[in-house]
């Protein structure tokens, strides 16, 4: 109980050696600490406590838990198997329900991608109570995610971007790091400080010229997110290990629409599957050989039509039963994207709107300067 009050209050007073200087750390301290930040802070001291006798896991579940009835009192907690993932996004970005409302409008490969890497705990042995089938590792802490999600809180559009920006993020780095057994207990950081500088939208638009997007490994359990000229470079990377992966944002910035036909929004997995879609949380490299050193992960292959589909599928058996879960059904689901794209037709077409009447506003003021005053 000591030893966590003491690291309490070291994590507390760390804030000011954001600033290198003694007047400078005190000044942080003091002056510019935002009265918010300290009220979470002292909120969540409750909660480090009961770490003496409850499993990291089981206290994080109980804040997250705790933050959405603070954030969003009047609306029920979310209980179902993407439940973590929707309580993480609405505490990353210190929004209500609306956040939730974003992640559910999102394709269902950007949905599952989030549902099953969010919900990976870092600690070996320990589940969320969501989702018990949900295990092996490495987990992913995405390193400034917060900050891109509420950079981009006010705009729906932007928002559900920054969603789909994650889980591209989060598709690559299981790239990088595979799958496995000995990494449950490991959790890599993936630095994403360039994306948050703007609002999305205007970080991905930005013209750069000749360059890409990368997701760049440093180590064992450090990456970044980076724009680069060049390739990163492979000299000191280890063999057999990748270097990088080349993050694809395009389709981040398009429609729900262009990219899920309604029957895909309605399938269930299987459909899906069976229709070609082909539902992937990672790359193709996982499923071949590069999966045979944690082949007891998945599903043993069976004479049945889907065993084939289950076989390339780079999750456990439970874990593919916790992803069907996540797939809503019908109508529900539908109203709620229709919503939020009828939302951001309103907002662009509001704006249009705004801008014609400043030029014909300019127009009218240049078209009266010139014909000067009557004779």
């Amino acid at each position: 109980s000591q030893d966590l009050g003491l690291y309490f209050l070291h994590w507390f007073t760390d804030l000011s050696g954001a600033e290198a200087t003694p007047l400078g750390g005190a000044e942080k301290f003091v002056l510019k600490f935002p009265h918010s930040v300290l009220t979470s802070f002292l909120w969540s001291i409750p909660f480090l406590g009961k770490l003496e006798t409850m499993t990291e896991t089981a206290v994080v579940e109980q804040y997250l838990k705790a933050r959405w009835r603070v954030l969003s009192p009047e609306t029920p907690c979310p209980q179902d198997a993407s439940a973590i993932a929707a309580l993480r996004i609405a505490v990353m970005a210190q929004s209500d329900e609306g956040s939730v409302e974003a992640y559910k409008s999102l394709p269902l490969s950007d949905r599952q991608c989030l549902a099953l890497e969010l919900a990976r705990t870092g600690c070996a042995g320990q589940r969320y109570s969501t989702t018990p089938s949900v295990g092996a590792g490495p987990a992913f802490l995405i390193y400034y995610g917060p900050a891109l999600l509420q950079k981009n809180a006010e705009s729906p559009r932007c928002f559900r971007i920054a969603l789909r920006v994650m889980a591209e993020v989060l598709r690559k780095a299981r790239a990088l790091w595979p799958l496995s057994k000995e990494g449950e207990n490991r959790v890599v950081t993936i630095l994403v400080a360039e994306l948050k500088t703007q609002t999305i939208d205007i970080t991905l638009g930005i013209s750069r010229g000749d360059g890409r997007w990368y997701l760049v490994r440093h180590n064992d359990c450090e990456g970044a997110v980076e724009f680069r000229k060049e390739p990163p470079s492979t000299a000191q990377q280890a063999p057999g290990s990748p270097a990088y992966e080349v993050l694809h944002f395009t389709h981040c910035l398009s429609n729900v629409h262009e990219h899920e036909s309604s029957q895909y929004r309605r399938a269930g997995i299987e459909d899906l599957l069976d229709n070609g879609f082909g539902v992937r949380l990672w790359e193709e490299d996982i499923v071949g050989d590069a999966t045979s050193s944690c082949s007891d992960l998945l599903e043993p292959p069976v004479e049945k039509k889907t065993s084939r589909r289950n076989s390339q599928l780079p999750f456990t058996t439970g874990e593919q039963d916790f992803m069907e879960s996540t797939v809503e059904s019908g109508l529900a689901a539908n109203l709620r994207q229709e919503n939020w794209i009828l939302k951001d037709q309103i907002a662009t077409l509001s704006d249009e709107v705004a801008r014609l009447r400043a030029r014909l506003a300019v127009y009218g003021a240049v078209e009266g300067t010139a014909s000067g005053p009557p004779e």
